[in-house]
């Protein structure tokens, strides 16, 4: 026989499955630098951490100042300074205003007066905000695009390019402009 007090237990487990499901299915800010929290585990002053794979250097990040989530597995990055390495040679140099660092996956974003400049063959890219992607070993961007090349001057939205700027993609709405001329 169901008792009110079985039927009340019931309603309550049935409430505590409900919220623990809702709780489970939250998905995290992970990868993403806007909304970021206000307290961190840890905090450090000159920070430098190094991505590598398979024993090579991938890069090299410097900071002012880092703040670290462990539980996010990801790292605020403040003034962040970036070599990037191709057979143990820095080929670019990256800067922003700030920036993320996802430890579990070795992707990063920056944001804020993004400069990459390729010391391989002097191209200089400037836009808002981009991204490292890992597993493709490519930088991405969105955003806004300039590019600048000895007397070429290229702008437009969107981006995949290699590290070392030997190959880039501008998506659309490109306009090009040769110096001098």
């Amino acid at each position: 026989m169901i008792t009110k007090k079985k039927i009340e237990c019931f309603f309550v487990l049935l409430l505590f499955v409900v919220m623990f499901v809702f709780t489970a299915c939250v998905k995290s800010k992970k990868g993403k630098i806007e909304g970021v929290k206000t307290v961190f585990d840890q905090t450090i002053n000159k920070f430098t951490v190094v991505q590598t794979k398979m024993g090579k250097e991938e890069w090299k990040l410097e900071a002012q100042t880092a703040k670290i989530d462990e539980k996010e597995e990801s790292c605020i990055v403040y003034k962040p300074w970036v070599e990037i390495y191709d057979e143990g040679e820095v080929v670019s140099v990256l800067s922003a205003d700030k920036g993320m660092i996802c430890s579990d996956t070795g992707n990063m974003e920056v944001e804020g007066n993004v400069e990459i400049h390729s010391l391989v063959n002097d191209i200089k890219i400037r836009t808002q905000k981009i991204r490292w992607d890992s597993k493709k070993e490519l930088i991405i961007s969105d955003d806004f695009i300039e590019e600048e090349r000895e007397n070429v001057f290229i702008t437009g939205w969107g981006l995949e390019a290699t590290p070392d700027l030997n190959k880039i993609v501008i998506k659309r709405d490109i306009k090009v402009r040769i110096r001098g001329k």
